[in-house]
């Protein structure tokens, strides 16, 4: 008994030890409520299992012994428990869940125990003993071979951390928790009744607390995602560059309402094709978008038509979303640029007038030095000749 004792305090000292991962202030109110229905859910089954049948049967040793051993059983399974939701390591949650069906075994192979009449080795109790250490050595061997063999401990440390999602293994242990109290009350067996009734409330109090606390943390994620969508809304409604969404077959399947401003009222239609606002020999830098693969994405610039019958150069920076669900096809963020290009026209129009001021200066410079030598050879020669030669004139 003291062994025992004394495993199970080192096996709970371990368990404390695992390091628990980080919850964001929506997620510790469920969390603790998870918690507590496991705590109350394992106390009844440790309670059933273990302390009730040892109390039903003579003591085969000092009380104290019993209850400490039962406690402790408590507490390894609740510890276990726990850290299945609390834990940030996958691999540490798989352990750990693998050392709650060691316990529940281990639970139930001393509650098959007090209804023998007398044990004998070999028999089949030892059986539920040996697979509680089975799964005890399972437990182990799977964090040895994730932490030293594997040599990896931070990407599922990493993975495990992002958020908790509980539910499913606190329902589980409160499920088997409710069958025990509901086969006993069946069963009219109403001994340590207060206790389990104290239970079975507890349980259900914890229970309507959680569903609370979900429902409260789902109105917060509803009122948080409404508020990013509106917010996105905003911003495209508000926006001066056009958003357009082009479907697999070319058609327009959205657009934001910038394009009446910058194109005029129906210029670009939902269910129109994109082609029939483009002008016919911008179509080549389109042929990108009509790929049947998806593509990373990229610049081009075109033209497109207005109501007003002119054209509108854009920019396009245009992103393959098609393999995306929720968009379902290439989106297009258009800027007008017509401004920004005609200035830019004028620019260059200016430096190449510019450039052949500086030409046409060279070309006189250049000339200017040979007539000067031609002049100063002229007037020396003029000196020479008679004034009223033919040579003079």
């Amino acid at each position: 008994g003291t062994l025992e004792v004394t495993q199970h305090l080192v096996l709970l000292a371990g368990l404390l030890l695992f390091p628990h991962r980080t919850l964001v202030a929506e997620e510790r109110a469920r969390f603790r409520l998870d918690a507590g229905l496991v705590l109350v859910a394992g106390f009844v089954l440790a309670f059933h299992f273990g302390l009730r049948a040892s109390l039903l049967r003579p003591p085969v040793g000092p009380p104290e012994l019993t209850i400490a051993q039962s406690v402790l059983d408590w507490l390894v399974l609740a510890a276990a428990a726990v850290g299945v939701l609390s834990k940030r390591d996958a691999a540490i949650r798989s352990t750990l869940a693998f050392l709650v069906a060691a316990s529940l075994l281990y639970l139930y192979g001393n509650f098959t125990l007090t209804q023998m009449e007398q044990y004998h080795l070999g028999d089949a109790v030892d059986g539920l003993w040996f697979t509680a250490w089975v799964f005890r050595w399972v437990a182990a061997r799977l964090a040895w071979h994730r932490y030293h063999e594997a040599g990896q401990p931070g990407d599922t440390a990493e993975r495990g951390a992002l958020a908790y999602r509980s539910g499913v293994f606190s329902y589980v242990m409160v499920v088997g928790a409710s069958v025990l109290l509901t086969v006993q009350v069946i069963a009219g067996d109403r001994r340590f009744l207060p206790v389990l009734t104290s239970s079975a409330v507890l349980l259900v109090v914890l229970l309507f607390l959680r569903y609370v606390a979900e429902l409260r943390e789902n109105r917060l994620l509803l009122e948080s995602r409404l508020a990013q969508e509106s917010r996105f809304a905003s911003l495209v409604q508000h926006s001066s560059d056009v958003i357009i969404i082009v479907g697999a077959s070319g058609q327009v399947a959205y657009v934001s309402p910038a394009a009446e401003r910058l194109f005029g009222p129906g210029a670009i239609q939902v269910g129109c094709r994109l082609s029939d606002s483009v002008l016919a020999g911008d179509l080549a830098a389109l042929a990108p978008l009509a790929a049947p693969a998806p593509a990373a994405g990229g610049r081009l610039q075109s033209r497109m038509a207005t109501t007003a019958g002119n054209w509108r150069e854009v920019e396009i920076v245009w992103t393959d979303l098609r393999a995306d669900p929720s968009v379902n096809g290439i989106v297009l963020n258009c800027r007008d640029v017509t401004e920004r290009n005609e200035l830019e026209r004028q620019l260059h129009h200016a430096q190449k007038l510019e450039a052949v001021g500086h030409l046409a200066g060279g070309l006189a410079h250049d000339f200017n030095n040979v007539l000067t030598a031609i002049r100063g050879y002229t007037e020396l020669l003029r000196d020479e000749i008679p004034p009223a030669t033919r040579a003079a004139e």
